[in-house]
């Protein structure tokens, strides 16, 4: 009886603890488009999915997905703006700018705290009006990539992708972000892919090795000295 009575307590003691603990964050993702003072942010519901249609300020998109692969996995982090289809909807004017900002926090993978990871920034596209352009700019925590532009009819354009990395050490955790900012003319119309990814950074073998050689070396060096030593107190 006493047994029994015991373990009630404590079944209701650790019910009771679980009660009170203060709830874990759920990681945050979203997309914030931004044209002149008008903004618009959009959130994934935890989905890890964010897709919008229909009109902001001067744009129209067909289409506007954003993935995000938070936690992340052993294989990489992972934040990607999939067929941005835009169009400058106005018919008369200069070039209209818009700016698309992606967040996501939660980032446990890859690696561990301490470790180095590259963050890797992508710029693609299929089509871009002439006078249009898109610039990225990729982030890990305060790490950031240089830009990445792709122009119409510029050498830039690159078969229609362009590429660059940087490199920072993580936390417990970290947040991924990439801003892509879109310029048009009215009634042009641009297509984008904006990838941002990180990898853990491993020690090149070479590096690996000589370092293990080195080390080898001492203990060589350290043993002979001892010998020496144990040489000359004998004599």
């Amino acid at each position: 009886m006493f047994r029994s009575g015991f373990t009630r307590i404590l079944a209701f003691l650790l019910g009771l603890t679980f009660l009170l603990a203060p709830p874990r964050a759920r990681a945050e993702f979203t997309l914030t488009l931004t044209e002149g003072a008008q903004s618009l942010r959009l959130s994934d519901g935890g989905t890890g999915v964010i897709s919008y249609m229909g009109s902001f300020g001067d744009f129209g998109f067909e289409a506007l997905t954003a993935t995000s692969n938070s936690p992340g996995s052993a294989d990489g982090g992972m934040l990607q703006n999939i067929d941005i289809s835009t169009t400058n909807r106005s018919l008369v004017g200069g070039p209209a700018v818009l700016t698309l900002a992606l967040s996501s926090d939660g980032f446990t993978g890859p690696g561990q705290a301490g470790d180095k990871l590259e963050l890797d920034s992508s710029l693609a596209t299929s089509h871009i009006d002439p006078g249009g352009q898109g610039t990225l700019v990729s982030s890990l925590d305060s790490v950031t990539t240089g830009p990445l532009k792709l122009a119409a009819g510029s050498k830039a354009l690159l078969g229609g992708n362009a590429y660059n990395a940087a490199y920072g050490t993580r936390g417990n955790s970290y947040v991924l972000g990439n801003v892509l900012t879109v310029t048009l003319g009215a009634k042009a119309t641009a297509q984008f892919t904006a990838t941002t990814t990180t990898t853990v950074v491993t020690p090149a073998p070479g590096a690996l090795a000589l370092g293990l050689t080195g080390t080898a070396l001492l203990g060589v060096g350290v043993y002979v000295r001892r010998r020496r030593g144990l040489a000359t107190q004998t004599l």
